[in-house]
């Protein structure tokens, strides 16, 4: 489909096509930005004078009706008129205006509403000229104006587009020269007195005014919102804000922080210059991996404390790069420690597996087991058991819920597999409380609540993560715990159902 060809332009008897639009006003023009010229009939990008900041980039450009040829011819006309102000023609045509040229942002919408005269004068059946309205023509346009607009002096500025018009007749095209229809009257008083300030525009919607049986409840539902749920609002929202963050109480958190990249590259030299830490490279190869090649992964978590496994990421910056030749040039010293891989890509269980000591996944055993200890000594602890065999071996420890009591919500992963072991020697004076482990955590809760099994209290935490179970203790101190636990489980306890949220204090 061919495009419409753009209409022939009428030609000015004031102005010559190939002159600049911007020429005549004392602009500074910018190098390298094409000004534009007259005879464009469609479109005039101001962006050669610089368009600030603060204005949209059509905003800062003229775009003239191609429907008319004859109101293309006389928009360009009007709006040349007002960015060059000294122009040799206009001073010919007795038409003296100041010097310094109006913006862009006031020719532009004044041009608008020149082509909104010309359409609601043909909609009324009056001359294309202009020039040849009487009085009381420009007086009913300006009335129709006041009840189209919201403010004054929306009407005031029609009014002054009007005088500016008759300003410049001489110089338009096809508009004859016409006396102001208001005289010396000023652009304010004429909109005054044409503008209702009660009668609402006819595009406006207009709101009744509310009455006081209406108004007075709703008053006072919001100062009852302001003033009783104020402090329940604003505990609920810090309480909310805090299980965001990782507790302040809970050993070893792994809460990440924002960290330079200068920090990061210092961290990484003083983790090479402690003495006995050698680089985890792969000791076989497995898919596109070769053997030799660093655990880029591991060891990234390992030089920052488990904040993050990316900080030799191959990135559009050459900080990775640098920090990569740094570690193989450790390796070319020996300062390697080789780790068995079993063939896969790294993910899932047939992937590598290294946990390094003390980055997130995988604080050392010594550490985890001193917790459980720490947890054990403590007389009011008591171990949560499966009082029935519906969800497990009745008497058998919880071992998500134990860990939870320990170390919060699930922030570790597994330091070894198999069986857990360090909680079970704690169940054996029975210290133990069955329970259902369905009950004890629910994972919908909306709000927080406090559950009671016993003397133990266990917090619910509504989180998106899925706790962890099994693997979040080692078999040896799963033992640990079994061992408070007798081999027949007592009688069953009942948890007590959630509390009112209102008399919670998170």
């Amino acid at each position: 489909m061919m495009a419409r060809p753009e209409p022939k332009a009428l030609a000015s008897s004031a102005f010559r096509d190939d002159e600049k639009v911007f020429s005549y006003g004392g602009y500074q023009l910018l190098d390298d930005i094409q000004v534009p010229l007259f005879g464009e009939i469609h479109r005039w990008p101001a962006d050669c004078i610089g368009r600030p900041a603060s204005r949209k980039p059509g905003e800062w450009c003229f775009v003239f009706p191609l429907d008319d040829r004859l109101i293309n011819l006389q928009l360009r006309e009007y709006c040349f008129g007002l960015l060059n102000p000294s122009h040799p023609v206009l001073r010919q045509s007795l038409v003296f205006l100041s010097a310094l040229p109006l913006s862009v942002a006031t020719v532009r919408p004044s041009m608008m509403e020149i082509r909104k005269i010309m359409d609601w004068g043909r909609e009324q059946g009056l001359p294309t000229d202009l020039g040849l309205w009487d009085p009381e023509d420009w007086h009913d346009e300006i009335v129709h104006k006041a009840s189209q607009v919201e403010s004054v002096k929306t009407v005031a500025f029609h009014v002054t587009t009007i005088r500016r018009l008759r300003q410049l007749a001489p110089a338009l095209t096809g508009i004859s020269a016409f006396d102001d229809p208001w005289g010396d009257e000023s652009a304010a008083s004429v909109a005054a007195k044409v503008y209702d300030e009660d009668a609402p525009s006819r595009d406006t919607l207009a709101t009744p005014a509310i009455p006081p049986d209406t108004w007075w409840p709703l008053l006072r539902g919001a100062w009852t919102y302001i003033h009783t749920f104020a402090s329940d609002i604003f505990r609920w929202r810090d309480h909310f804000a805090r299980q965001q963050e990782a507790p302040a109480d809970q050993p070893r958190s792994t809460k990440a922080r924002p960290v330079r990249p200068e920090e990061t590259d210092a961290l990484l030299k003083k983790w090479l210059r402690t003495p006995g830490n050698a680089v985890p490279v792969h000791e076989v190869s497995y898919s596109n991996v070769s053997a030799g090649t660093p655990m880029w992964t591991a060891l990234s978590k390992m030089v920052t404390g488990g904040r993050t496994m990316n900080i030799f990421s191959d990135n559009q910056s050459g900080r990775p790069r640098e920090r990569r030749a740094t570690v193989q040039a450790a390796i070319g010293k020996g300062r390697i420690a080789t780790v068995k891989a079993t063939v896969g890509r790294g993910k899932g269980p047939a992937g590598p597996r290294y946990n390094a000591p003390g980055t997130s996944a995988g604080v050392t055993k010594e550490q985890l087991d001193d917790d459980v200890r720490r947890w054990l000594a403590d007389p009011n602890t008591v171990v949560p058991v499966y009082a029935t065999d519906d969800h497990g071996t009745a008497g058998e420890p919880i071992w998500g819920v134990a860990a939870r009591m320990i170390w919060g919500p699930p922030h570790l992963t597994s330091t070894g597999s198999g069986t857990p072991s360090g909680l079970t020697g704690a169940t054996g004076p029975g210290r133990h409380a069955p329970a259902s482990s369905c009950r004890l955590w629910p994972t919908d809760a909306g709000y927080p609540s406090t559950r009671m099994c016993g003397p133990v209290g266990a917090r619910t935490h509504s989180s998106a993560r899925t706790p962890r179970t099994s693997k979040a203790m080692t078999e040896r101190q799963r033992r640990g715990v079994r061992r408070s636990v007798p081999s027949s489980s007592p009688s069953n306890c009942t948890c007590s159902e959630p509390r009112s949220t209102s008399s919670l204090r998170p």
